[in-house]
């Protein structure tokens, strides 16, 4: 069989130190089927301003072409997080998209085409010091107190390596 390169859309590249997850070949084609291969790149995956609503914009004409297209750009989060947010609150819209809500996509598609070359990175570590997780909430205004409750964390960050997962 040889070493892993290609599965399920994932790109797989070894390097002395480091393993690269990449779906740079699962992006380009859904560039492709979406007409922006040769679109201009943007900087940011969303603007920060108006903020999306449903009640914004006429209804898309195709609104399970939407559907398809952010179910793609939901399976491209696995390599890039950087979009999670962005993809996530476009979801929020899949029931009746608008074509404003269309136009949300495309930018963040044109982001994507600018940093298409972008990956998750994992570097080899011997040290356990390099893997940690961390949490936020506190019990200290229950300590004292009859039946206090279930410690309830309200974040959570995992590092591995240089890196926050």
């Amino acid at each position: 069989m040889g070493p892993l390169h290609y599965f399920l859309g994932i790109q797989v590249l070894r390097q002395p130190t480091s393993l690269v997850l990449s779906q740079q070949k699962y992006l380009e084609d859904l560039l492709r089927e979406t007409n922006m291969l040769t679109s201009k790149p943007c900087a940011t995956p969303m603007p920060t301003a108006p903020t999306l609503s449903k009640a914004m914009g006429s209804p898309h004409p195709h609104p399970e072409h939407y559907r398809q297209v952010l179910g793609s750009l939901q399976y491209l989060t696995l390599t890039r997080p950087d979009i999670a947010f962005s993809v996530n609150k476009l979801a929020q819209f899949m029931h009746s998209p608008t074509d404003i809500h269309w136009q949300a996509v495309k930018r963040l598609l044109r982001y994507l085409r600018g940093t298409a070359s972008l990956g998750l990175t994992f570097t080899k570590r011997t040290r356990l010091e390099d893997e940690a997780a961390y949490t936020t909430g506190s019990l200290a205004s229950h300590i004292g107190k009859p039946n206090p409750p279930l410690f309830t964390p309200r974040s959570y960050i995992a590092k591995y390596g240089d890196g926050i997962l």
